[in-house]
Parts: structure tokens; C-alpha cells; sequence
């Protein structure tokens, strides 16, 4: 079994049964090459959802009683790689919902994000028009300048 993003070490398999339906946010951390793989079947390649090189903080989507794989191999069999692994299953709240803003308890449901510890609609801001200049010395800086609106008018400007 192999990660289709690399690795030719050993590897570890962990299971992990949903017992709700929501968000199962998995993180691991290493200081050495190292590659981990999510799969909904563990013995197919084709059922793998998520593949990552090196540290992993990513959110996979379950169901109730659903069983995933989370495989976790080091670059080489000489080099066997030390990690943290952890796996945390969160509600995934709707429109309208409370939510936590630091992503530690919850998800907001898909296209929409948490904003002021309630989910709204993620739309982007629309851009109308854009101007770019060289500038500095010896024209090695470049000076954007976008205008457009944000429907949700929680866009931020900056210079």
C-alpha cells in the first residue's frame, strides 16, 4: 500500500469509525519527510479523498458509522519518520449558525464561512477594475491598485 503522493517507507494504518456525521479534522506533525494519505476503503488507491506531503492539517468530510483510513509513511525504510497524529470529529453548522472562528469546534458548511462567530455566505468580492505600476528605483516594485465591491461588505483594504 502506498500514498499516491510518495513515500517507500513503512507504513502505519489507523481506522477511524465517524460516530456523527461532520468534519473529521485530521493534523499530524513531523520534523522528517513523511506523507499521509486518507482513504474511504483501505486496500484502494481510487477511494483515497485527501494526499499530502509532510505536515497535514486538513478537513474530511464523514458519515455516521463510517469507517476511514488514515495512512501515514515515511520517505524511506531508513528513515523512518517520528509524528503526532490526531483526528477530531466537528459538527459542521449551517447558515445562520454560531460558529468558532479559530476552527477548533466546529466547520461552517460548505460555501460558507465563519464570520463574527456566526457562518455567512463566502461569496468573493467582485473586482471592477485594476491598475499595476513599476515603481521604485529601478522599477524592481510593483504598485497594485484594485477597485470593486464586497457584497458582504466585510472585505478588508490595505495599503
Amino acid at each position: 500500500m502506498k500514498a499516491s503522493c510518495g513515500g517507500d517507507g513503512v507504513e502505519q494504518v489507523y481506522g477511524y469509525i465517524a460516530t456523527d456525521t461532520g468534519v473529521l479534522a485530521v493534523r499530524v506533525d513531523s520534523e522528517g519527510p513523511l506523507y499521509v494519505s486518507v482513504r474511504r476503503t483501505c486496500t484502494d488507491a481510487s477511494s483515497e479523498v485527501l494526499c499530502v506531503a509532510k505536515n497535514l492539517n486538513h478537513d474530511v468530510s464523514v458519515t455516521t458509522g463510517e469507517l476511514v483510513y488514515i495512512i501515514v509513511d515515511s520517505d524511506t525504510a531508513a528513515s523512518p519518520a517520528t509524528y503526532t497524529l490526531s483526528a477530531k470529529l466537528l459538527p459542521v453548522r449551517s447558515l445562520g449558525e454560531s460558529c468558532d472562528p479559530l476552527r477548533e469546534d466546529d466547520r461552517c458548511d460548505a460555501g460558507l464561512r465563519c464570520s463574527m462567530s456566526v457562518c455567512v455566505a463566502n461569496s468573493a468580492p467582485s473586482i471592477s477594475s485594476a491598475q499595476a505600476l513599476k515603481t521604485g528605483r529601478h522599477g524592481n516594485d510593483l504598485y497594485v491598485s484594485l477597485s470593486g465591491s464586497d457584497a458582504e461588505g466585510d472585505a478588508e483594504s490595505s495599503l
